[in-house]
């Protein structure tokens, strides 16, 4: 059987995985992405570029508790679905500057261990994710299928 990628039922637009992978929609306590039979091991959280400088301003207090949550999993990640430069030159509406919010993921990264991830488009996104929950059903020898 085929591991079993949990998508979180509140992502919108949720990434589009390969054919070595089923999904399924659910309600996640932690991410957007995580393996069936391995709910309590992995969680990935998605952010697209627009979201985050979001999640860096206003609603940070929100976003800080959700990245808080998401350190206690052996396995975590951020995936940004944007690059650096999308971050460095700005290119959302939101009026956080730039240096703040690459600030706020040196901050979850070096002094909260949580691997942060810019993939560029929900393709290389899709990627990225699919290959983290493989890697992990890999170690569990075939214990998460759908």
């Amino acid at each position: 059987m085929k591991p079993c990628i949990l998508v979180d039922a509140r992502e919108r637009a949720a990434l589009q995985f390969s054919d070595a992978v089923d999904t399924d929609l659910v309600m996640l306590p932690v991410g957007d992405y995580s393996l069936r039979g391995a709910t309590e091991t992995v969680a990935i959280e998605r952010k697209r570029l627009g979201e985050l400088a979001t999640c860096c301003g206003v609603d940070r207090e929100r976003f800080i508790e959700q990245i808080e949550r998401l350190r206690s999993y052996p396995v975590r990640a951020l995936v940004i679905e944007a690059d650096l430069d999308g971050v460095l030159s700005k290119t959302y509406r939101s009026e956080i500057h730039p240096l703040s919010v690459l600030g706020t993921l040196i901050k979850f990264s070096s002094d909260w261990q949580v691997p942060v991830w810019f993939c560029g488009g929900a393709r290389n996104t899709a990627h990225v994710v699919e290959r983290m929950l493989l890697r992990v059903a890999k170690q569990m020898a075939g214990k998460v299928a759908c």
